[in-house]
């Protein structure tokens, strides 16, 4: 057997070892995948490894694939052809030869082929992102939970039981997930893991009744709500929907459970540290990032620069927003705002988005709003005990032998929650309603590149029309605005305690 031949054995062999490689791969890979479907159990070791298998067989097949495409294989043997004329053998080799250089077909296959490489590794490692997920033990009652994400009345409360405690766990990996968040940033799945551990024990830190995890959960299921049923997802990057989320995980992150006002007049160390403005908050911000840019923790190590500053910016923006004291100068900054909304910035739009589902209790059902209510002034009474043992003053509602409960949430309703929700609810129609005038003249604009002046002429004075009197006098109503139905409910239920004495002495605050 000459060498030729030998070459060509061994070739084949090759490309069928190569072939059965990656059969015996794409094989190992689909049951992994049916079974995370399934929502069965499989060791990580075996997904590695099979992973391993798999990128060990892409890489042969397309080191041979890219040999046969550069190689010359039917080179012509000019050794045993000196005798012939220098130009016939040229003829011959450009003739009956294939010449070294690749052929416009054979360089697409080339580049399909580099194309369809990357794209299976992508594909790969999808799968180990998403299998990588499914170790999150996820039981049915959490997948049952989990699946009532995109109502208003989901049941925080019965996920964090279900879930063993750990409600913001599992509803910020299902935002993010939702999104491809985990994907597009490369997070690494035990980084992730780690992070939402952290975030769970921060909020766990000083035994809250109220700044605990099941509010953060409830945030972040509420923006994402009120991102997602809104549609003001299709105005939003990738960034700026990363930032948004993380911004609600994060807000109450390390709560003491006392005010800002608080810490101001108790000259606390945090409040020392920075200087009696936007206390809490920026201790937030600041534990978080530490905690979010390395280490075990590090979930933003995908993020180039300007991805990062621009990701930070926006979290800082919405997480500040959330000090009460800046409400009324918010509230009323966007209502000015609302006749030209083209110049409503995203980071003050969503800026909103996050302090209205912070303060959002009251536009939740009567049973879920009555809860948060319950947590919330054991919160402030346990303030208040300190306050009495310190020698201070009784901060607001903190006192629990005055404090008139149902009337403080009626006073909350109207003058606070109702009136925001109202300009919420105003920002977003107004917001979605400009993103349609935009289309609509830019899809104007797009017909008018086929036909003549005169149409161009009309559209520019469309665009003209349309930006000078943008004012919305009567926008598109959002579809889905189920928060109106239950703060006319709940303030109705607060209005019947106070007639009816007999029912106040029923409502104790407890611990949930």
């Amino acid at each position: 057997m000459d060498n030729k031949t030998t070459q060509i054995t061994a070739d084949s062999k090759s490309l069928s070892t190569s072939f059965q490689a990656c059969y015996s791969s794409a094989n190992e890979l689909r049951d992994l995948l049916k079974m995370m479907m399934a929502g069965q159990s499989f060791k990580r070791e075996t997904l590695i490894l099979s992973m391993e298998n798999a990128i060990c067989a892409l890489e042969k097949a397309y080191t041979y694939e890219k040999k046969m495409l550069n190689c010359d294989t039917d080179e012509l043997d000019t050794k045993n052809m000196q005798s012939i004329p220098e130009e016939v053998q040229d003829w011959l080799s450009s003739t009956f030869t294939r010449k070294l250089s690749i052929s416009n077909e054979e360089s697409k296959h080339k580049f399909k082929s580099i194309a369809n490489v990357i794209r299976a590794g992508i594909f790969v490692d999808r799968i180990y992102r998403r299998a990588s997920l499914a170790n999150f033990h996820i039981s049915t009652p959490i997948v049952d939970a989990l699946k009532k994400m995109n109502d208003w009345d989901f049941d925080v409360f019965e996920l964090h039981k279900v879930s063993d405690e750990q409600s913001l766990r599992y509803i910020g990996i299902e935002v993010l997930n939702k999104y491809d968040l985990i994907n597009k940033y490369k997070i690494p799945i035990k980084h992730l893991e780690n992070f939402m551990n952290e975030l769970t024990n921060g909020y766990k830190l000083y035994d809250n009744s109220y700044h605990n995890v099941v509010h953060a959960a409830d945030v972040v299921q509420t923006v994402f709500y009120l991102i997602h049923r809104t549609k003001l997802q299709d105005t939003l990057t990738d960034i700026e929907k990363f930032g948004c989320f993380i911004a609600a995980m994060i807000h109450d992150y390390e709560h003491t459970g006392t005010t800002n006002n608080f810490h101001v007049k108790t000259s606390s160390q945090m409040a020392l540290l920075y200087n009696d403005r936007s206390v809490l908050e920026n201790h937030h911000l600041s534990r978080t990032f530490n905690m979010m840019r390395e280490g075990e923790t590090g979930i933003l190590s995908a993020l180039n620069n300007d991805e990062y500053r621009e990701f930070r910016d926006l979290v800082i923006d919405m997480v500040l927003a959330t000090d009460m004291s800046s409400h009324f100068q918010q509230v009323k900054t966007i209502k000015h705002l609302l006749v030209l909304p083209e110049y409503i910035d995203k980071s003050k739009a969503l800026s909103l988005i996050l302090h209205a589902a912070d303060i959002s209790h009251p536009c939740k059902p009567w049973q879920h709003h009555q809860k948060w209510t319950h947590s919330l002034m054991q919160e402030f009474f346990r303030q208040g005990d300190q306050e009495l043992e310190m020698g201070l003053p009784f901060s607001p509602l903190c006192d629990k032998t005055t404090t008139l409960v149902p009337e403080s949430q009626i006073g909350f309703i109207n003058y606070i929650v109702d009136p925001c929700f109202q300009v919420l609810e105003a920002m977003l129609e107004s917001i979605l309603d400009y993103k349609d005038k935009c289309k609509t003249i830019k899809e104007k604009e797009d017909s008018s590149k086929h036909h003549g002046a005169s149409t161009s002429m009309e559209v520019e004075k469309d665009r003209s029309s349309s930006m000078n009197n943008i004012v919305i006098r009567n926008p598109k109503k959002l579809k889905h605005t189920p928060w109106n139905q239950h703060i006319s409910k709940n303030l109705e239920n607060w209005k019947d305690i106070v007639s009816n004495p007999a029912k106040e002495k029923t409502f104790v605050p407890r611990r949930i």
